[in-house]
């Protein structure tokens, strides 16, 4: 472990300027900051709106198929199982 050491100074201290230029690490007010944000929570949503359209699409059809069934066992006067 002690023969590690040095080396790892060695590459913290010789790549600390590349921390500087992170992209997450900008000025908050810059328009590509808000726009790569806004492109971040537009994308991440997409998906979940995406899973919730489908499974309301699927909850409204099996309730339409229930009323239908139940309309036509009251017209031929039989109770549902």
């Amino acid at each position: 472990m002690p023969r590690a050491l040095p080396l790892t100074a060695l590459t913290v201290l010789t790549w600390s300027s590349d921390v500087l230029a992170c992209p997450s690490c900008v000025d908050p007010r810059d328009a590509s900051t808000n726009a790569l944000l806004g492109s971040t929570v537009f994308l991440s949503l997409v998906p979940l709106i995406f899973l919730f359209s489908v499974a309301a699409w699927v909850l409204r059809a099996e309730r339409a198929a229930a009323r239908a069934e139940a309309e036509t066992a009251a017209a031929l006067d039989i109770s549902a199982p």
